[in-house]
């Protein structure tokens, strides 16, 4: 809570005047509360990015396993007679299709580009806060980038969102451009009954949009449309690096929803259970 002059107006306002001195040191350690806070988010901060840190030199093993690029090693082997390391075909493509947050952005078209997506990585600003991911691509046919990547930039701690998001402009081949169209139609001028080819260039949903900067606001409409595209980015962004990276295997496999599916026919059976409870204490 900031504690401002409004505050401190409504206190002379509420309170009557032999209550002010107390209502003034509440505010006293309302303050100190609200400093408390913003240190607890700022450790919290601080451990999260700890965290996921320390697991990057684990998400570089998977991407090389993924890819095939190196032998598993004894330790990881010992419960297998299986030695050869081959790439796991559309690791990551598979990943992010089965994970709710970003499959739900993908479409067939996007699956298609995705099926050449390599690895994807992670890494951290000073601050705790800002994050960077990095998508690397083998060679194909529908962009000339070997990267892309998203980054969440943040201009101080008390900010709930970036300030900026920093993406990678695609050099789609042509043609090749997954997240627009053009759109053709014919009109006919009533006069000379001549015909002309209108071109309309049309948006498309796409995963690819993750990778849009997103432009400085020039009105108050357009400062609501970047707070709603910051805010969806960065939810996937947060996703990717806190969820879908460290359980990419379970999402690979495409267990996860069966998992918390399991956990929902759980706590149906716990009520079921109550009721019946219930059932027998009336009777």
């Amino acid at each position: 809570m900031i504690i401002d002059q409004g505050v401190i107006e409504a206190v002379k306002q509420k309170f009557k005047p032999e209550d002010l001195s107390k209502a003034i040191a509440l505010i006293h350690y309302v303050k100190k509360w609200s400093n408390l806070e913003q240190q607890y988010e700022e450790n919290v901060n601080k451990v999260t990015t700890n965290h996921l840190e320390s697991c990057l030199p684990e998400l570089s093993e998977v991407n090389a396993l993924a890819n095939g690029t190196r032998q598993p090693s004894e330790e990881e082997m010992k419960d297998s007679t299986i030695k050869e390391a081959e790439p796991i075909s559309d690791y990551w493509s598979k990943v992010l299709q089965h994970a709710g947050i970003t499959g739900s952005r993908i479409t067939q078209k996007d699956a298609d580009v995705l099926a050449h997506l390599k690895s994807i990585t992670a890494s951290f600003g000073d601050n705790d806060r800002d994050f960077k991911l990095r998508f690397e691509f083998n060679p194909n046919q529908y962009f000339d980038n070997k990267v892309l990547e998203k980054e969440f930039i943040y201009n101080n701690e008390e900010s709930d969102l970036p300030y900026k998001c920093n993406g990678t402009q695609i050099n789609w081949k042509e043609g090749k451009n997954v997240t627009k169209t053009i759109k053709k139609k014919k009109q006919r001028n009533k006069k000379t009954n001549q015909t002309r080819i209108i071109e309309t260039e049309v948006k498309l949903k796409s995963f690819f949009k993750f990778f849009d900067d997103i432009a400085p606001a020039q009105t108050d409409e357009e400062e609501l449309q970047k707070e709603e595209k910051i805010t969806a980015d960065l939810e996937v962004g947060e996703a990717i690096i806190e969820e879908i990276i460290p359980q990419s295997l379970t999402y690979y496999l495409d267990l996860k929803d069966d998992e918390d599916e399991d956990d929902m026919d759980e706590e149906d059976d716990q009520d079921d259970d109550d009721e019946d409870d219930d059932d027998d204490d009336d009777d």
